[in-house]
């Protein structure tokens, strides 16, 4: 099962309608779901065995949550205005004998296309603990063929000695693939591309890192698998990689990043 929630800034009518062809626009080369409205939900089917149900709520998400969530977004180190306060919100849930990637695919392209309709302020993804601001949920829905940076939420933290960790959250709940933390030093490459570049390629072999492993990018940046408690919840193993110096600069700008 996966699970979204549309913020919207007012209670709307819900028309499947102007779901579905908001959906035809926005991915012009996928066959649009078939949607039927009812007076309290939106029942979407696709061409194989999964289906969305779609209800509004007329009320919040628990205070605070969202917000706190935002900060989990990768939206955050750039200059997107993070999503907006909402008064109402859709539950989006996407059912199917097989849950695999194809699915999430599709499931995100519903949720990008009801918040562009009903003109949300933004999407939480419980499940990736990340609140994303709506117009860069639709620009990264339709700019990739895996939107990776929707399904997971990430977590900054500096270290002594100009040392930077980066963890992603949601891998294991939308994925299920663990989580990553990737290490690296000041003048190393960009940590945050290195982690997105790592789970595009455990999710695209269809397992995940083991023990030991030697990965990386090219021969030269080889890394050593490890895992480890995460440092947000012990109880969770990560595989935490360490990123190999380089004369190259991050491109990030860390300041104001948590």
């Amino acid at each position: 099962m996966h699970l979204s929630f549309v913020l919207l800034p007012a209670p709307i009518h819900l028309d499947g309608a102007a779901m579905t062809r908001t959906h035809a626009g926005l991915f012009p080369t996928v066959a649009p779901p078939m949607a039927s409205t009812s007076a309290e939900s939106v029942n979407v089917l696709y061409g194989g065995s999964a289906s969305t149900h779609i209800s509004l709520v007329p009320g919040t998400i628990r205070s605070g949550e969202v917000e706190a969530a935002s900060r989990a977004s990768i939206s955050a180190f750039s200059q997107v205005a993070p999503a907006g306060e909402h008064v109402a919100h859709l539950v989006v849930i996407t059912y199917a004998a097989r849950e695999d990637k194809n699915t999430l695919v599709a499931h995100t392209r519903v949720v990008a296309a009801c918040a562009s309709a009903f003109h949300a302020v933004g999407v939480y993804e419980p499940n990736a603990r990340a609140t994303h601001p709506t117009q860069f949920y639709v620009s990264v829905a339709t700019s990739t063929p895996l939107p990776l940076l929707l399904w997971t939420g990430v977590s900054v933290a500096g270290q002594p000695g100009n040392r930077m960790g980066v963890l992603s959250h949601g891998a294991a709940r939308m994925l299920d693939v663990p989580d990553m933390l990737v290490f690296s030093q000041q003048g190393d490459d960009d940590p945050v591309t290195l982690l997105f570049d790592m789970l595009a390629f455990v999710l695209d072999r269809g397992e995940p890192f083991f023990e030991g492993e030697s990965v990386g990018r090219t021969a030269d940046e080889a890394m050593r698998v490890r895992y480890i408690p995460s440092p947000m919840d012990p109880k969770q193993r990560v595989a935490c990689l360490e990123m190999p110096t380089s004369p190259r600069l991050s491109s990030l700008e860390w300041s104001g990043s948590s």
